[in-house]
């Protein structure tokens, strides 16, 4: 169960930083792969904090796609 603990410490790690970039569908997916990995208050808060955060303005984290130019 420690190496678990430790995988799913490193998921939410990187849900942070993906968090922080703006990449919201990344950051959901590794929170909630680290609460299946290993269940935690931290790993749950992180998803609350994703699934309530507001989208970026420029686009990114696969919301929305990009709008195509005029001809």
């Amino acid at each position: 169960m420690e190496a678990n603990r430790e995988q799913a410490d490193r998921c939410l790690d990187i849900a942070r930083k993906a968090l922080a970039a703006g990449d919201r569908d990344k950051a959901k997916r590794f929170a909630m792969k680290s609460d299946r990995l290993f269940p935690s208050d931290n790993a749950k808060a992180t998803i609350a904090l994703v699934e309530h955060s507001k989208p970026a303005a420029n686009g990114t984290g696969g919301a929305s796609p990009s709008p195509s130019p005029s001809p």
